[in-house]
């Protein structure tokens, strides 16, 4: 799959924080595959993934250590759950989430280094000269087709 269509299924299926919040469901008995938010009023306080989100959701509220009252879920074939995860987490900076699930867009520096086999401020310094977009730490991996590590 290339860049363009990573985006393209990112784009597919992003929705603003308000469409969220606005459309939230309180109890579903359908089996969805999805990423899902929990939310604590109108706050998002965790991105999640599953194949099976009532199940998942379930496990999170017996659990008891994410605090919410609501949820939202946007449906997605599993092979992308990863990116359409990744993204939301990366978008909405949520309480409990810590680190992006492994996928093909977002990268963070460390990660770069290892992929260019570069030294960490050859990374830096290519994003502050080409001024990319910081996605909470990670970087969109289509940004660094011209990254070279000669001087």
């Amino acid at each position: 799959m290339n860049y363009d269509e990573l985006h393209a299924i990112i784009d597919s299926r992003d929705i603003d924080y308000e469409m969220i919040v606005e459309n939230k469901i309180e109890y579903s008995p359908t089996v969805i595959t999805g990423v899902y938010f929990l939310l604590n009023g109108t706050e998002i306080v965790y991105v999640g993934q599953a194949y099976d989100v009532m199940s998942r959701i379930g496990f999170h509220r017996d659990e008891k250590k994410k605090e919410f009252n609501s949820y939202y879920i946007v449906e997605c074939p599993k092979e992308h759950l990863n990116l359409v995860e990744a993204h939301f987490i990366l978008k909405f900076k949520s309480l409990h989430n810590v680190t992006v699930p492994v996928q093909g867009v977002f990268k963070s520096r460390h990660q770069l280094k290892k992929i260019f086999n570069a030294n960490l401020w050859q990374i830096k310094k290519f994003i502050r000269i080409n001024r990319l977009q910081d996605y909470n730490g990670y970087y969109r991996l289509s940004d660094f087709t011209d990254f070279t590590t000669s001087e």
